[in-house]
C-alpha cells in the first residue's frame, strides 16, 4: 500500500512558520551582549561626565558643549538643560536632592578659581554658586559630593593636592593631601564611607591617605606610566587602577598586594574611567569605543558593550547595577542594560 503524504493546511503552516520565527529571535537576543535601550544625541559635542542620583531614577552628563542635561533614567528623556562653561566633574548629594557641576576656570584676574554650581532637582533652579579660592585641575567630588580634589602646581605650594569643602554658604579653604609630591597627580577616588582617598600620580605611585588628616596609610607602585584611573570597590577592600601601560589592576587596599589583572584597553591612551558596581561583582573599564565589563568574582571579562565611534570618555552604573550609561568622543550618550552572569 503506497504512502500518502499531505501537505500541512495553510493555517498549520502559518502556525509552524510564526513558531519558527519566535525560536530564531530568541536565539538571536539571547546571543546579544546587553540591550542598548537608548542612544542619546543632544550634545552637541563630546561627553565627558555622567553621574546617576542615588535612587537611579536619573542620571546627568555634561561635555564639551557647556552644558549640563539630567535624564529620566526609565526612558532616556530629558529633563532639565544647565548652560555652565564647561564642567569637568558632576556629582549629586547624597540625598539626590542636588547636583553639583565644577568647571576649572571660574575665575580671572584677581579672582582665579573653581567655579562650583548647584541645582534643586525638585525644581531645575540654580541654588548654589561659589568659587573656591583654589586653583587647579579637578580630580573629582567626593561620594557625597561636598568635597572637591584639585591638582595644584605652583611656586607657592608645588605640587600638591587639595581637599577643598564645599560645604554651605562658602567652600572652606582646602588643605593639602599628604604634603607636596614629586609628581603631578592624575587621578582620585574616595571610598564609599568617605573616611580614605587615593590618589595615583606621574610616577606610576598610588597613595591613600585617610581624608580628614591627610595621614599616607599606603603607598605602592601600580606599574609603569601615569596612574590615570583610580575606583575603591564599595566594601574598601579593594583599589582599582588603570596606567599608561594599558592596563588594569586591583589591588589589596589594606596592603597594596595584586590582587588580579584584567585585559588591557585596546588603545594606549590619558584618563579611561571605571567603576565598580554598587555590589562590588562588576568593574565597568572604558576600553577604547568599547564598554568591558569585568567580572570581579571570576576574575573574567563578562561583556564587551560596543557601539561608539569614538573613545568613551565617561560611564557611569546605576545604583542598583543593572544599567550603564556611556558618554564619548562621539558626541552620544547610551544607555544599556547590563547582562547577568551566566
Amino acid at each position: 500500500m503506497n504512502a500518502i503524504f499531505r501537505l500541512p493546511r495553510p493555517r498549520t503552516a502559518r502556525l509552524v512558520w510564526r513558531l519558527g520565527l519566535i525560536c530564531a529571535l530568541t536565539l538571536c537576543c539571547a546571543a546579544l551582549p546587553a540591550q542598548e535601550r537608548a542612544t542619546l544625541r543632544a550634545h552637541q559635542d563630546e561627553v565627558d561626565a555622567i553621574a546617576f542620583s542615588p535612587d537611579g531614577k536619573h542620571f546627568a552628563t555634561s561635555g564639551w558643549d557647556r552644558t549640563v542635561r539630567v535624564w529620566d533614567a526609565s526612558n532616556g528623556k530629558e529633563r532639565y538643560l544647565f548652560r555652565f562653561l564647561r564642567p569637568t566633574a558632576l556629582a549629586f548629594a547624597r540625598d539626590g536632592k542636588q547636583l553639583l557641576a565644577a568647571h576649572p576656570d571660574g575665575g580671572s584676574g584677581e579672582n582665579p578659581g573653581v567655579r562650583v554650581k548647584g541645582w534643586d532637582m525638585a525644581t531645575g533652579e540654580e541654588n548654589h554658586s561659589v568659587l573656591c579660592g583654589e586653583t587647579g585641575r579637578i580630580l573629582g567630588f567626593a561620594p557625597n559630593g561636598y568635597l572637591l580634589a584639585l591638582r595644584q602646581q605652583s611656586q607657592r605650594d608645588g605640587r600638591a593636592t587639595f581637599l577643598v569643602k564645599l560645604a554651605p554658604p562658602t567652600p572652606q579653604k582646602g588643605y593639602k593631601l599628604a604634603g607636596e609630591q614629586a609628581q603631578p597627580v592624575a587621578a582620585v577616588a574616595f571610598s564609599k564611607d568617605g573616611r580614605f582617598v587615593a590618589f595615583g600620580d606621574f610616577g606610576s605611585f598610588v597613595k591613600v591617605c585617610e581624608r580628614d588628616s591627610g595621614k599616607e596609610v599606603l603607598s605602592f607602585k601600580a606599574g609603569w606610566g601615569h596612574v590615570w584611573s583610580l575606583a575603591f570597590s564599595p566594601d574598601g577592600k579593594l583599589l582599582a587602577s588603570g596606567t599608561y601601560e594599558r592596563t588594569v589592576r586591583l589591588w589589596d587596599a589594606a596592603t597594596g598586594k595584586l590582587w588580579a589583572e584584567i585585559e588591557a584597553p585596546s588603545r594606549r591612551s590619558g584618563d579611561f574611567p571605571m567603576q565598580f558596581s554598587a555590589d562590588g561583582k562588576l568593574l565597568a573599564v572604558r576600553d577604547g569605543n568599547d564598554l568591558r565589563l569585568w567580572d570581579v568574582t571570576k576574575r573574567t571579562t563578562r561583556a564587551l558593550l560596543k557601539g561608539h565611534t569614538r573613545p568613551i570618555q565617561a560611564l557611569a552604573l546605576s545604583p542598583d547595577g543593572k544599567m550603564a550609561v556611556t558618554g564619548s568622543r562621539d558626541n552620544t550618550v547610551k544607555i544599556r542594560d547590563i547582562p547577568k552572569a551566566p
